[in-house]
């Protein structure tokens, strides 16, 4: 996958979990896609959703940088993000729960902290609204 950027690899990969999520996917989906940072490609794993989630994703299906993994069951989160990190090409990776939503610099804010401080890890904080 190339990422948005045009890049021949992500330097950020967005996992997207979802499960039954219909309430929120869509808000979630289009934080990450309004990113400033365009070198991100966007996993979304659902894990078997019996709602309308699956329905609303596939409206995202023909954005080039984005994939859906349907799982064939209900593996839960860990199965599910190790699922999705298998599928990354990014040179980093972020999660993110299909309830949440990130703000539209939020790759950007982490790129420039990976680039100035040169760390293998960054965590990042939340805020419940």
């Amino acid at each position: 996958m190339v990422g948005r950027g045009g890049g021949k690899h992500p330097f950020f990969s967005l996992i997207v979990l979802s499960y039954n999520k219909e309430t929120f996917i869509e808000k979630c989906l289009q934080s990450c896609i309004n990113q400033t940072f365009k070198n991100i490609e966007i996993i979304i794993v659902d894990d078997y959703s019996s709602d309308k989630t699956i329905s609303i994703l596939e409206k995202y299906q023909t954005i080039k940088y984005l994939s859906i993994i349907k799982n064939t069951a209900n593996y839960g989160a860990f199965a599910s993000r190790v699922i999705g990190e298998q599928q990354a090409k990014g040179e980093y990776i972020i999660h993110i729960d299909g309830d949440d939503f990130i703000r539209t610099t939020m790759c950007e804010r982490l790129y420039e902290h990976c680039k100035t401080k040169q760390k293998d890890i960054i965590a990042c904080g939340w805020i419940n609204y």
